[in-house]
Parts: structure tokens; C-alpha cells; sequence
């Protein structure tokens, strides 16, 4: 196992491929964080029209049901803001969610030195393309 390693070249390739991949979900995630922006934006919009509504209502049961619906779309924005604050940025950075899968990559044998079983038949799955036998 020990002898199983991987090139420079294979690794850089693995690396590249890693940080496009990373770079991708960023900007997915900022797309992702700018659609929820808009969105509460827009329920901002939607809580105008019952808020001046309610103002004019004179009748119980229909300032209850603007009141509702107003509470339901402040809760939906709220849910959105999270959502879009949440979203925009990953929660450990490029180095540290990769390490471990680059230090496999580059000595998969010191993952099945581990002395875990589940460990070892996952380096064996990984590194070998058919069944040992």
C-alpha cells in the first residue's frame, strides 16, 4: 500500500478539479443568497398593500385576517434573510475542507494504518478499481 501513490501531476489535476468544483458551489451559493434577497424584497412590497388596508378596516374579523397574513409574510422574509445570510458563505474554508482529502489522495496507505476497519476498506475501495481477491 505504501507504494501506492499518486504523481505530482495527479494531485495538482485533483487539486484543480477541487477548487473548480468549490468555486462553483460559491458562486451557487451567492446566486442562491441573492435570489432570497430579492425575494424578501419583494415581501417587503406585499406587506404594503394589507398594512394600508388595515389601517382603513373598521370590521374585527377583517383586520384579524390582514394581521394573519401580514405575520405570515414577516415570517416568510425572516426564513429568506436567514436563508441568504446563512448561504453566501461556506462554513470552513477551501484549505481546511480539503486537507484531508488531498493528504488521502497523496498516501492513502497512512488512512489504513489507522487500525479501523471501516477505515481500512474504505482505502481499499478507493484505491483499487475492482475487488481484491
Amino acid at each position: 500500500m505504501q507504494e501506492v501513490t499518486p504523481s505530482a501531476a495527479v494531485l495538482y489535476v485533483t487539486r484543480r478539479m477541487f477548487t473548480d468544483v468549490w468555486d462553483a458551489r460559491l458562486a451557487q451559493a451567492k446566486d442562491h443568497a441573492a435570489l432570497c434577497k430579492r425575494k424578501a424584497a419583494e415581501i417587503d412590497k406585499q406587506v404594503d398593500s394589507p398594512l394600508r388596508r388595515l389601517v382603513d378596516a373598521t370590521e374585527p374579523r377583517v383586520i384579524g385576517a390582514y394581521e394573519t397574513k401580514i405575520a405570515r409574510l414577516e415570517e416568510e422574509k425572516l426564513v429568506l434573510e436567514e436563508k441568504a445570510a446563512g448561504s453566501s458563505q461556506p462554513r470552513r474554508p477551501f484549505a481546511q475542507m480539503f486537507e484531508l482529502a488531498m493528504q488521502f489522495l497523496a498516501s492513502p496507505w497512512k488512512l489504513g494504518e489507522t487500525g479501523r476497519f471501516d477505515l481500512q476498506r474504505l482505502v481499499l475501495k478507493l484505491t483499487f478499481a475492482d475487488r481484491l481477491p
